[in-house]
């Protein structure tokens, strides 16, 4: 049986969206390094995202990707995943 669960814990998008929009409000788009993130997790079966791990910054690259293999631990068949994006 597949089942939908979330990955991550992402608060409310009126609650994000504020919380966006006052952040951006502290670096003008100009000054910003321009970055890629990516936090998750490849070990789903995806290619893509195998594939995704090799963009992050190495001795050879730094391509502006900052990639993250996200981290959970198995409990009672559940996965509880421990991320908190604030």
């Amino acid at each position: 049986m597949n089942i939908c669960r979330p990955q991550i814990d992402i608060p409310p998008w009126t609650e994000e969206a504020k919380n966006i929009y006052i952040g951006s409000k502290d670096m003008k788009w100009q000054d910003r390094r321009p970055t890629a993130y990516w936090k998750g997790n490849p070990d789903v079966g995806s290619d893509v995202r195998v594939e995704l791990l090799k963009c992050n910054v190495s001795d050879q690259h730094n391509w502006g990707a900052e990639i993250f293999r996200q981290v959970s631990v198995m409990n009672r068949g559940r996965v509880f995943v421990f991320v908190n994006l604030n």
